[in-house]
C-alpha cells in the first residue's frame, strides 16, 4: 500500500477554522487546538464562546509554516483580528504563533 502524502498545510489550517465555524469542536481539536492552548477541551470550547465567525486569511505557505491573517467577528458584532503563523506537521497544527493586532 503507497504512502498517501500529508494534507497542504494551509489546507489543515482552514478546515481547523472550518470546524470551529461549523461548532465542530471535537475536530477542530482533533487538527490541532489540543497542541494550542495548552489547556484542556473544555477551556478550548470556551475560548469561542464570544466568537461568532472566524475568517482566515492564508498569507503564505513555508515549508509546514503557514503565515494568517484573522478575523474573528465577535457575537456583538465587533471584530478582533490576529496574525501569526501556525506549523502543521502529518495534518495536524502542533505549534501556534498567533497575535492581536
Amino acid at each position: 500500500m503507497p504512502n498517501q502524502a500529508a494534507p497542504d498545510p494551509a489546507d489543515v489550517v482552514e478546515a481547523y477554522f472550518q470546524a470551529i465555524n461549523n461548532g465542530e469542536y471535537v475536530a477542530a481539536w482533533a487538527l490541532g487546538g489540543k497542541h494550542i492552548t495548552g489547556q484542556p477541551y473544555d477551556y478550548f470550547v470556551r475560548t469561542f464562546s464570544d466568537t461568532a465567525r472566524d475568517d482566515v486569511t492564508v498569507r503564505s505557505v513555508v515549508g509546514n509554516n503557514v503565515e494568517v491573517e484573522l478575523d474573528a467577528t465577535q457575537t456583538d458584532g465587533t471584530h478582533r483580528y490576529f496574525a501569526g503563523t501556525y506549523t502543521v506537521r502529518d495534518g495536524v497544527i502542533v505549534a501556534a504563533r498567533i497575535h492581536r493586532e
